[in-house]
């Protein structure tokens, strides 16, 4: 009796865990958000400001995938402690009907949402930035780590997408 009610604490307090990285990555988004729409609002007017852009694009990136990351590990976990016995369930629901979904695109919508967006963000910077470009070492520089920021977005992303496919698959 005493495990039982000592799985449903950490059961519980886990759960709180997942919703509390959930709310992370919708505030990382959203400050991913407002910080482009700043940057990019200024960077139209300013030579090199927008080129500042994509490496803190790339920064975020790393936070998003990390907090994901997390959050599967726990929900994998989390789906350890359910059993037919027990009354939680709601991990073992949601991995039954995860590969029923009607929006089949090939990558989960949980991964191409935000990585759309931190890639989409980034391209914009770099064309805003391209377009005050005037060959200096200083446009240079910040040009080359923009596109190795980028490089490592898109990469961030191809294994947040491995790592749930492979979740799911067990491949």
């Amino acid at each position: 009796m005493k495990t039982k009610l000592y799985n449903e604490k950490e059961y519980e307090s886990l759960r709180n865990e997942v919703i509390t990285r959930i709310e992370i990555r919708q505030q990382l988004i959203y400050t991913t958000i407002t910080l482009s729409g700043v940057i990019l609002g200024f960077g139209i007017n300013t030579s090199n400001l927008s080129f500042i852009f994509p490496p803190l694009a790339f920064a975020l990136t790393l936070m998003w995938a990390q907090n994901d990351l997390r959050a599967l590990q726990i929900s994998d976990y989390l789906h350890s402690l359910e059993n037919e016995e027990s009354k939680l369930g709601w991990i073992s629901y949601y991995k039954k009907i995860q590969g029923k979904s009607s929006f089949k695109i090939g990558w989960p919508i949980s991964t191409l949402a935000p990585g759309s967006m931190f890639v989409l963000t980034t391209i914009m910077s770099i064309g805003i930035g391209l377009s005050h470009f005037n060959c200096s070492l200083l446009s240079w520089s910040l040009l080359i780590l923009d596109v190795l920021a980028l490089v490592g977005i898109v990469l961030m992303i191809i294994l947040a997408k491995k790592q749930r496919v492979f979740r799911r698959t067990g491949e």
